[in-house]
């Protein structure tokens, strides 16, 4: 199933969906992989349009992720931040995340989604 979300529509709800998630995270735990969920995915359709605000919202998915020990967000947003930052130290730190959590089904998608983006001087 395909949907269509305009991008002005996700600018004006990510933050507002922040700030409510930030609210009641102190009454329920579980809001907190949400929120770095929705860091990371916002970030991957910012990537393009507004690099800062990918950069910002990267950062805080990882400082979340460490504080919640939640390794396949953690990686993820590793890897994103590498991809958009042009840091092969990061993409290899994600990596080894993966591997060691055995998730590289999730590795290989986004190798798959993001190959593009790498430059060529990126060796692995």
């Amino acid at each position: 199933m395909l949907f269509y979300f305009p991008i002005d529509i996700i600018e004006k709800f990510v933050p507002r969906l922040l700030v409510m998630i930030d609210k009641y995270s102190a009454l329920d735990k579980t809001l907190s992989p949400l929120k770095v969920a929705l860091l990371i995915n916002s970030s991957s359709i910012f990537m393009d349009i507004y690099p800062a605000i990918t950069t910002k919202n990267l950062d805080i998915a990882i400082n979340t992720a460490k504080e919640i020990n939640r390794f396949d967000l953690l990686a993820n947003a590793y890897y994103l931040q590498g991809v958009h930052t042009q840091k092969p130290a990061l993409i290899n730190k994600a990596k080894n995340i993966f591997y060691a959590i055995e998730k590289t089904d999730i590795l290989a998608q986004l190798e798959k989604n993001y190959y593009l983006k790498l430059t060529p001087e990126f060796d692995f």
